[in-house]
């Protein structure tokens, strides 16, 4: 996963969009739609070249190969009979019936019998050169990739086999509840209370790609010694972006010590968050005050965090300035779901 996030952040370097839906999106923006599959050449010695493919909703969705838990799983198979024969389709028409699904420890799930289905429509026959396919919702098929995990869906019959398609499936964010990140770490944990009140899109965020796992095994690449430390840049020099941007939430709040707060570059127009790089002040910032976006506080693990800053800097030349010379790690962080705190007025 880690060389994918690495090629990712290279290929969408210089893309600036609006935060998606699913992330962060104000209302009524526009979603941004993908297509992400892994399509293979056709094989020369078979007659038929099958296609296997996912559709995503939204840019977060196709940027990480991605879907919510109770969302449907909307999958197309394509068959095109490249030979100069008239070939017959597998299961009398019905593609469903070669479907395979793995999960987790590459265990197969469970397809449903085709007398639970209804009844296919696709031709018996294809003809040379004739493409025929289907779309449908894959939770209708195999209802248990609804759960949350990783899975990996193709289709095969015979000598016929299309490409594998991996997504991820992940708890779908509750915007009536109060979340707490739990950010284990080389030295020690930190605890922090995610402020959905003041930064409902960035919390979202976070939320998000902690569930995905995009943290894991992140370094903390930039530290302004007994100032601040920052992580979640695709690459460890800090410097590029996800590929996405979330419009800036200012708030009342202020950068005092243990303020966890969205980064920007500054030396770009406008005022939106970087889309995954996140600092913690150490200690109070008031020349940071209306210019980051704070989404969250530390509430246990300030001096662990400053554990992390006090590491000695790095003396590369070649290195941004601030790069520590041994980063620390973020193991994973594990985001907490709790009931809302009506009293506190969140």
């Amino acid at each position: 996963m880690r060389k994918f996030l690495i090629c990712l952040g290279f290929c969408l370097l210089a893309c600036v969009v609006p935060a998606p839906n699913d992330v962060a999106s104000a209302e009524g923006e526009k979603t941004a739609t993908g297509d992400a599959s892994s399509q293979k050449a056709p094989d020369p010695a078979s007659p038929v070249w099958v296609v296997s493919e996912v559709r995503f909703p939204n840019l977060f969705s196709s940027l990480f190969y991605t879907l919510y838990s109770g969302d449907p799983v909307e999958y197309r198979i394509l068959l095109h009979n490249i030979g100069d024969e008239m070939i017959e389709l597998p299961g009398g028409g019905d593609l469903r019936n070669s479907l395979r699904v793995t999960g987790q420890e590459s265990k197969s799930l469970t397809v449903k019998a085709a007398d639970e289905l209804p009844e296919g429509s696709l031709p018996k026959e294809l003809r040379p050169g004739q493409i025929t396919g289907a779309i449908f919702n894959l939770v209708d098929v195999v209802p248990d990739i609804t759960k949350p995990g990783t899975y990996t869906i193709d289709w095969s019959a015979g000598e016929w086999k299309s490409n594998s398609v991996e997504i991820r499936i992940i708890g779908r964010f509750n915007p009536e509840a109060d979340y707490e990140a739990v950010l284990e770490t080389q030295e020690g944990e930190i605890r922090i209370d995610l402020l959905s009140k003041d930064a409902p899109m960035h919390v979202r965020n976070f939320v998000n790609l902690s569930r995905l796992g995009y943290y894991d095994e992140q370094v903390f690449h930039t530290s302004a010694r007994d100032r601040s430390i920052r992580t979640g840049g695709p690459f460890k020099d800090g410097i590029r972006s996800i590929g996405y941007r979330i419009p800036a939430e200012i708030s009342s709040l202020r950068h005092v010590a243990g303020a966890v707060s969205m980064y920007r570059d500054l030396g770009q127009p406008g005022t939106d968050s970087d889309g995954s790089q996140f600092f913690i002040s150490l200690v109070d910032l008031p020349d940071r005050d209306g210019i980051f976006t704070i989404f969250g506080h530390i509430k246990e693990g300030l001096s662990v965090a400053k554990k992390i800053g006090a590491r000695q800097p790095s003396a590369d030349p070649a290195l941004p300035p601030g790069t520590p010379k041994d980063p620390a790690e973020i193991h994973r962080i594990i985001i907490v779901e709790k009931p809302r705190d009506v009293s506190s007025g969140g």
